[in-house]
């Protein structure tokens, strides 16, 4: 990948990160890469719904700017778990890009290593502590002062 557009990939990422509560409905959660909410009868993905959540590489996985690079959600049909409030389900998802999964769509997506991509997107890389989107935002961008 060239560096330009690792740099360009990255500072986009940060400044979603940045934007989180204002871009998505979603909960941000470090600790999963996302759950997105699914209306029993109709099967239609209802982002929106309380319930959904997802870590920094599920929610750049739903940034339409990223997905048209070709980041993705993947939906896991086992993920299925019915809410008791509701006729929702919810299914878990899973980041994929370019026939990469986890870790290494956002590996291979925004041109870091494996073990950036761990740094940034695990949660165990964070500690004990509640994780916010500012914080991986932060973290994004000591990586881009790497690779400048």
């Amino acid at each position: 990948m060239e560096n330009e557009l690792r740099i360009e990939r990255l500072t986009m990422l940060a400044d979603m990160l940045d934007r989180h509560d204002e871009l998505f409905k979603v909960v941000f959660d470090i600790r999963q890469w996302g759950s997105e909410a699914i209306h029993y009868e109709t099967k239609q993905h209802e982002p929106e719904l309380c319930g959904s959540a997802a870590c920094a590489l599920g929610s750049a996985a739903m940034y339409p700017p990223f997905m048209k690079q070709g980041l993705r959600l993947r939906y896991d049909s086992t993920g299925f778990m019915v809410r008791k409030d509701s006729n929702v389900l919810k299914e878990d998802v899973t980041p994929f890009y370019d026939g990469h999964a986890d870790f290494m769509a956002g590996s291979w997506f925004f041109g870091i290593t494996g073990g950036e991509s761990c740094e940034l997107f695990d949660g165990d890389e964070y500690g004990y502590t509640k994780v916010t989107a500012a914080m991986v935002a932060e973290r994004v961008r000591k990586l881009i002062k790497v690779y400048v």
